[in-house]
């Protein structure tokens, strides 16, 4: 599945340079048209208002997010996440790429197995975001 789909080469040097250095804590990939390249979108250092903003209401996109939060006794932790985003309003042949190239981003980003997939903004309320990924081995 999603062997027609390819990740660029910058796409996997966002993913280390948001792991390493820190300096930025988002990521937004882009389908290349037509629907066949995993491109780097956006790499920045966004709030998590700022970041829900970046997302088109239409269009499909995969984000890789760096996610700092406190548990319920107080540890701090971060997990690097990657969201799958299929807002409802996009099209089917759309959605079904996106599927698709999140698994094939995920297999190339060595490391990363957190994954959560939104159709709705309110999905990444960072309350319900947190609760997701804390439950998470």
């Amino acid at each position: 599945m999603g062997s027609d789909i390819k990740v660029d080469e910058s796409c996997i040097g966002a993913f280390w340079e948001l792991k390493g250095k820190r300096e930025i804590n988002a990521v937004i990939y882009r389908l290349s048209d037509p629907l066949d390249v995993v491109v780097v979108e956006c790499r920045s250092n966004l709030t998590h208002e700022e970041l829900l903003g970046a997302l088109p209401s239409y269009k499909p996109r995969l984000v890789l997010y760096h996610l700092p939060f406190a548990t319920a006794d107080g540890t701090r932790r971060s997990e690097v996440v990657l969201v799958t985003w299929l807002p409802e309003a996009a099209g089917p042949k759309d959605k079904a790429a996106y599927v698709r190239a999140s698994a094939v981003l995920l297999d190339a980003l060595d490391g990363l197995h957190l994954q959560i997939e939104a159709t709705t903004l309110a999905d990444l309320d960072y309350h319900r975001l947190v609760a997701r990924i804390a439950d998470q081995p």
